[in-house]
């Protein structure tokens, strides 16, 4: 369902000329791990054979929210994108195997989860959040929901949502099934 193609080069460059000035690691920043994202939606037909592992990673997608609020309070934008997009799923917390919320910044997750009070914490970023794996400058949305398909994947079936706020008070979501 989706990929990064990475751009080779640039992060030991970029780490030896601010390593002078850094109090982060370049490596982990947005503008080191730009990359090219794409998503392939599947129809019923089958793909050619030794290639379905690639592409049979989600079966539906089952809804999407959108939400837009305050810019001050941007990081809780997804509370909202998520509420919406469960909803329209007929979906509850407790119907979830996984959320990939992306972590702009720490505490915005724990700003999102405090308001999910039925919200179950074990299922959040189970393979590690954005500020672990990366969250890529333009293609965030397509890092989760891939996180999210390859989750459901690996278990053989399930629902997962992916969310991400996007500045100036806006959030998505996505509730992916397999």
């Amino acid at each position: 369902m989706w990929g990064l193609a990475g751009c080779a080069g640039g992060t030991a460059a970029q780490q030896e000329e601010l390593d002078h000035d850094a109090s982060v690691a370049v490596a982990g920043g947005v503008e080191s791990m730009t990359r090219a994202p794409y998503v392939l939606p599947k129809s019923d037909k089958p793909f050619p054979a030794g290639h379905t592992e690639l592409y049979s990673t989600t079966r539906r997608i089952a809804a999407t929210g959108v939400s837009a609020i305050d810019p001050h309070y941007s990081g809780l934008a997804p509370v909202e994108a998520v509420n919406r997009a469960l909803g329209k799923a007929g979906k509850t917390f407790a119907d979830l195997d996984v959320l990939e919320l992306n972590e702009a910044f720490a505490a915005q997750v724990l700003g999102c989860v405090a308001e999910w009070p039925e919200f179950d914490p074990a299922i959040l970023n189970p393979q590690g959040g954005a500020i672990a794996l990366g969250h890529p400058l333009g293609a965030s949305g397509a890092r989760l929901a891939g996180t999210v398909a390859h989750q459901l994947a690996a278990k053989g079936s399930g629902t997962g949502v992916a969310t991400l706020s996007i500045g100036v008070g806006q959030g998505l979501a996505l509730v992916l099934e397999r």
